[in-house]
This record gives structure tokens, sequence and C-alpha cells, in this order.
């Protein structure tokens, strides 16, 4: 199970080494990163280049990273990591050929989530870069953002993901 940049690193080591049997891929795009209507406070931050974004951005980002109901005893708990993620999001850039070609070779199944304001917005999309996958669960986490385990909903992700692994892992136990 990996989210964000770390299902990009998931889908490499898959794809590398296949080493996993099913693979869990949470807020990650293999065509276009979108920023749930965040994007212009990300050219904002990207023009001023700043080092450390100022707190106006910062707060501009929160319904990116927050969804509604997130208390903000929380969201202020976790303020203090949004620069890295900022500072991420405004200096790395994505060869999406090249991890679109890196997704196609995922021969396993695979689980997709992506919330209500995530970093992309169409799943049917996103399940056409697996070509060879045998299976693929696509699953769309409502009143979420992208910190999809903040969100209240977060229970309704657990649990079919419960269900998936669950799934896989009985499928492999019958091939043994």
């Amino acid at each position: 199970i990996s989210h964000g940049k770390g299902a990009l690193l998931a889908m490499f080591q898959q794809a590398r080494y296949r080493r996993f049997d099913g693979i869990a891929l949470l807020g990650w795009s293999n065509y276009r990163l979108s920023l749930g209507g965040c994007e212009q406070a990300l050219a904002h931050i990207r023009a001023a280049r700043e080092a450390i974004p100022d707190a106006a951005a910062v707060r501009a980002l929160r319904p990116f990273l927050f969804s509604v109901g997130v208390p903000f005893l929380v969201i202020d708990a976790y303020a203090p990591h949004i620069p890295n993620v900022l500072r991420d999001l405004t200096t790395t850039r994505y060869d999406y050929g090249m991890i679109g070609q890196v997704a196609a070779l995922l021969d396993v199944p695979i689980f997709l989530c992506l919330a209500s304001n995530d970093v992309a917005d169409n799943l049917d999309a996103e399940t056409a870069t697996y070509p060879w996958s045998p299976e693929i669960v696509s699953f769309h986490l409502i009143g979420s953002a992208h910190l999809h385990n903040f969100a209240t909903t977060r229970h309704l992700l657990w649990s079919q993901l419960e269900t998936w692994s669950q799934r896989i892992r009985d499928q492999i136990l019958q091939l043994l």
C-alpha cells in the first residue's frame, strides 16, 4: 500500500523487481497532476520561487490536503510539514511518458484510490494506464482530500483495502 510519491516508488519497485502480488496506489496520477482547484496557489509559489512558502500559500493549499471536517487542531499539528509538500510540488517535474511506461509493466492486481479532491480527477483515465494488470479496483473516497488518512471517511478506504487485500491473499493461497 503506497500513497502519493510513494506510489510512484512502489510502481518502479514492482516494475523492476516484481516482489508484490498486488499493489495499492493511493493518491497518485500517471497522466497529470491536478491540485483540486489549488493550481493558482501553486503557480504563485512557483513564480515567487520561495524557499519556504509563506503562511498564505500554506493556507491556500489546505483544501487540497485536508477535507472539510478535519479538525483545525489536526491541521495545525500537520502544518509544519506542509512547506515540505509545497517545496516538492513546486520543484519536481514528472515525465509522464516515462511514468506511463512503468505503469504499463505492472502485471499484478491493482487497487487505485483517489479522493474527492486529489492529484487527479479521472479514475477511468488512471485505470487505462495499467493495460497488463489482470484486475484493477478503483475506489473514489468521498469526503476526502489528498491526505486520505485525515479524512472523516477514511474508514471506507480502510475497509475497501482490507477486502481487496484479503481477496488477493485468498487467490494466492488457492494457487499453492
